[in-house]
């Protein structure tokens, strides 16, 4: 469960959404302040089955009079909103502390539901100009979910930074206008300390997550006007009517267009599974390369180890380079350009212009033991990689593929193992090398190099170019 959006959804509920103060307005800004320095008491928020409070909030060096700021709690909300905090400067916000809750869930195929606590501590924005904060920090957040499965979640300190909540509040009301490119909406952000547990002895420990600068822009429908479709989620056991389907599809294509992240990253962690015969798990980094216009540079996994009884898994890289989800979401939104997504509207798509292009797949330093009766069988892998290109609508016409060292007994390939064995092998010692490419203007595959070589095997090498191969 991700918390870090939490801090922006206290913080930009707290200055974009409508708020019920505990009594009148001149009951909770302190008239022993001078007009720019205002303190807020018991501030609550209440939309869609979540309620925000905040006890006590003190603004120093405000730019905005106490009418201005009064205008900005009562509303109404819109694009006035964003124009009134491009106008909010201050020295500093500072929020002791900020509550959510969840109220009851249902959980889908259970007689069952969920609830969910969760706190930030010591929230501080600084330096605020034209809406943006050159500083958000808080001291952590904890958090309590009651249900099947209790879970417990808690954090460090969390830092943003350049953050923006005059865009924030636009992205909200605003659509966008043709050709609108994305904007800073957040520099780099970190937060320390991430842990999880759950009640059937689950637990994730994440040692520092990081998140680069953030950029986007308004959506072609107005996200505030997307709500209602999102709340349809969150009915159980009750599908999903075509034409809320049909512009939740519209609205995940679009937000992948509109947002860009210049990468993400989470190190130092540790995991426990609820299985008896695990005992440890670990991995060095998880990163999620720069995205935009629904492109993945890079999905990865770096220094995961896994042992448990009797075996173990060691790896050193896994990564899908150049992941993009473009083709998959240009082609659902286009189906669902009608306003419903029923099974006719699936079933009539052509998936092969809808599967997500790939750039690569590398692996590197796998290290497997599987325990086999009274003994454990091995794999090592040197590298791995496959280099894609050339799409041809979801086929790529040119790929390249390297297999290095691939070391195993001859007992964990078990469905080659009796004849190995009959030939005299306990193991294999594998390499080979493929360069494939299609033309399209010639209709014909060129087989530049195929080739393999074993340990005490032998080789082979293959060249060809085969003819009449269309489309």
């Amino acid at each position: 469960m991700k918390r870090f959006p939490m801090l922006a959804l206290g913080v930009g509920i707290a200055v974009a959404t409508p708020i019920s103060p505990s009594g009148s307005w001149q009951g909770w800004v302190s008239p022993a302040l001078a007009a720019q320095d205002v303190s807020f008491d018991n501030i609550t928020s209440a939309a869609g089955g979540v309620t925000l409070t905040i006890p006590h909030i003190e603004i120093t060096g405000s730019s905005l009079s106490k009418d201005e700021l009064q205008a900005l709690v009562d509303g109404p909300r819109g694009i006035s909103t964003a124009d009134t905090l491009s106008k909010f400067d201050a020295t500093a916000v500072v929020i002791p502390e900020i509550h959510i809750e969840v109220t009851a869930t249902p959980v889908a195929g259970k007689d069952a539901s969920t609830s969910e606590s969760v706190v930030y501590r010591d929230i501080r924005i600084e330096d605020i100009k034209g809406g943006k904060g050159a500083r958000l920090s808080a001291a952590g957040m904890s958090s309590d979910v009651k249900g099947p499965v209790a879970l417990t979640a808690s954090s460090g300190k969390i830092l943003a930074t350049d953050y923006d909540f005059a865009a924030l509040a636009r992205i909200a009301y605003a659509a966008a206008t043709p050709g609108e490119a994305p904007k800073l909406i957040s520099g780099p952000s970190s937060i320390e300390n991430m842990h999880w547990s759950s009640s059937n002895a689950g637990e994730i420990n994440i040692g520092r997550m990081s998140v680069g600068a953030i950029k986007a822009r308004p959506l072609v429908t107005p996200l505030a006007e997307t709500l209602a479709t999102l709340k349809v989620l969150g009915e159980a056991n009750k599908p999903m009517p075509p034409a809320a389907a049909a512009k939740l599809i519209s609205l995940l294509a679009d937000f992948y267009d509109a947002v860009a992240v210049d990468g993400m990253s989470a190190s130092n962690i540790t995991f426990k599974v609820p299985d008896p015969s695990f005992k440890n798990g670990s991995i060095q980094t998880i990163k999620l390369g720069s995205f935009a216009n629904s492109r993945f540079d890079e999905l990865g996994v770096e220094g995961l180890e896994v042992e448990a009884s009797g075996g173990h898994v060691k790896l050193g890289r896994a990564a899908l380079l150049g992941l993009d989800f473009k083709p998959l979401l240009s082609s659902l939104a286009q189906a669902t350009r009608s306003g419903d997504l029923d099974g006719d509207t699936v079933k009539n798509l052509d998936w092969r212009n809808t599967v997500p292009h790939l750039d690569s797949f590398e692996l590197g330093n796998l290290d497997a033991s599987v325990p086999q009766g009274s003994s454990s069988q091995s794999l090592k892998l040197t590298s791995y990689s496959i280099k894609l290109s050339n799409y041809a609508g979801a086929i790529p016409t040119s790929l390249h593929s390297r297999l290095e060292k691939f070391v195993a007994d001859a007992a964990f390939l078990k469905g080659q193992a009796d004849e190995l064995q009959q030939l005299g092998y306990k193991s294999v010692d594998l390499s080979s090398k493929a360069d494939i490419a299609w033309d399209e203007s010639a209709k014909a595959l060129n087989l530049d190099e195929v080739s393999a070589q074993g340990a005490d095997m032998g080789s082979v090498l293959l060249k060809a170019k085969l003819g009449n191969v269309p489309r």
